[in-house]
């Protein structure tokens, strides 16, 4: 019953930092859609978080291993 507080808090915590998250990518975009095409502004938006990604799996020290969780292991 111990580890129940714990995960509830880190589960609040990462739904707060992809709401911030989110709220600060809309900002950027408003600001983008002034100075940069259209085109070049989403080639960017999903180009550099993808290559952030691709980044950090390869730098894991096991990037073919995924971790299941219990709930939602496969059949």
């Amino acid at each position: 019953m111990t580890a129940q507080p714990a995960i509830h808090r880190r589960s609040v915590l990462q739904a707060l930092f992809v709401t911030r998250l989110w709220s600060a990518s809309w900002l950027v975009i408003k600001w983008g859609q002034v100075d940069v095409p259209q085109l070049t502004f989403a080639a960017l938006r999903y180009t550099l978080p993808a290559l952030f990604l691709v980044a950090w799996l390869l730098l894991k020290r096991s990037p073919g291993r995924i971790r299941w969780s219990d709930r939602c292991a496969p059949a």
